[in-house]
């Protein structure tokens, strides 16, 4: 599987002669993406309806998880995160089964109606923006971590319990932490579960 991600993420790159690209295929970011995606497959193996919040490209994410998962909703604020995500589909020849939503979701996801369109919204990136209160309906997968070395890191946490307390996972059905060595040690959280 690997290998069919790496080559598709090496053709995007060199067609676009862009490095900056590659930063989300970082080995912290592959077993950072892939501890997300085995915690959420052991719960459930099919989703109709995924919002990504905070999802930079998405395009890791995507890879491992688009077997199980009819159509994606990807919210960041970067418009050059999406559009790294759709020139990586079209230089691959891939079809197309997300939209891309340039917002901010921590205001948008303020209505319980839009989180209720989904049955999974996943946050990889819960410590770059401020906590989103999870509401009854979809599964929630929440990733964050205690690196405060970076200033984009705004919403730092010390133990997935606080993920879970401060987004309103009431119902927990996993909860595990990795260690990640470089740049300095840290540690990756996870919460998923229900409100």
């Amino acid at each position: 599987m690997f290998e069919d991600i790496l080559g598709k993420v090496a053709h995007a790159a060199w067609v676009r002669k862009d490095t900056e690209f590659l930063e989300s295929f970082r080995p912290n970011q592959v077993k950072s993406k892939q501890f997300l995606v085995e915690n959420i497959l052991k719960l459930k193996d099919s989703f109709k309806n995924v919002a990504v919040l905070g999802s930079w490209n998405g395009i890791l994410l995507y890879e491992l998880m688009n077997d199980y998962v009819e159509h994606w909703h990807f919210y960041d604020l970067s418009a050059k995160a999406h559009h790294d995500r759709d020139r990586y589909f079209e230089f691959n020849e891939m079809t197309v089964n997300y939209l891309s939503l340039e917002g901010d979701a921590t205001k948008l996801f303020q209505s319980s109606s839009l989180a209720k369109e989904y049955d999974l919204i996943i946050n990889p990136s819960c410590e770059h923006m401020s906590d989103i209160r999870a509401v009854e309906g979809p599964l929630y997968a929440l990733t964050s971590n205690n690196y405060t070395e970076v200033s984009e890191h705004i919403n730092t946490i010390e133990h997935e319990e606080d993920l879970a307390i401060k987004n309103n996972i009431n119902d927990i059905r996993y909860r595990g932490t990795i260690q990640i060595e470089k740049p300095v040690p840290y540690e990756r959280y996870c919460v998923i579960g229900y409100a």
